[in-house]
């Protein structure tokens, strides 16, 4: 089960790391980290590049997360059917923690909006009611991000997740 959850952690982190905006802008010869908030998430691709791009990156950003999730609910949905959850939920913060510190642009990337939201509407009902508010209230502070996405599985239905 431990093994489980640290594969998880990190197959997560490296879907993570796909980094949308930053790709959709070299595509188009813009790095947007050079560019307002020095994000390569959602917000800034949104900003710099216009609507369409920001729509790619959101959906990239959310799927990214979505991929990760799905991929150890089918491999372990079955050996540990009790414990399923729990390991979605390493592998959603880890696509999370991969997103806002990928290794390949020195631990700088996106605020993880899409892929937390995304997580945390994927597992928990708390997640679907309460998202939006705290994410308008949160939004600029990673730590609070981090601290709410606990705290909703705490509450959830995967609270056995010790």
């Amino acid at each position: 089960m431990i093994l489980a959850r640290i594969l998880a952690l990190v197959v997560g982190y490296f879907f993570g790391t796909f980094q949308t905006g930053y790709f959709y802008g070299k595509a188009h010869g813009i790095d947007v980290r050079e560019h307002g908030s020095g994000n390569s998430g959602t917000t800034n691709t949104l900003r710099t590049l216009g609507w369409k791009a920001g729509a790619v990156t959101f959906f990239g950003d959310l799927f990214k997360a979505i991929i990760a999730v799905l991929i150890f609910y089918f491999i372990y949905r079955n050996t540990y059917p009790q414990a399923v959850k729990c390991i979605e939920l390493y592998a959603g913060f880890g696509a999370v923690l991969g997103h806002n510190f990928p290794f390949f642009l020195n631990f700088k990337g996106g605020k993880g909006i899409a892929c937390t939201s995304c997580d945390t509407c994927c597992m928990s009902d708390c997640g679907s009611d309460m998202s939006g508010i705290v994410y308008s209230c949160c939004s600029h502070n990673k730590i609070c991000l981090t601290w709410f996405y606990t705290g909703c599985y705490i509450v959830s239905d995967s609270g056995n997740c010790v």
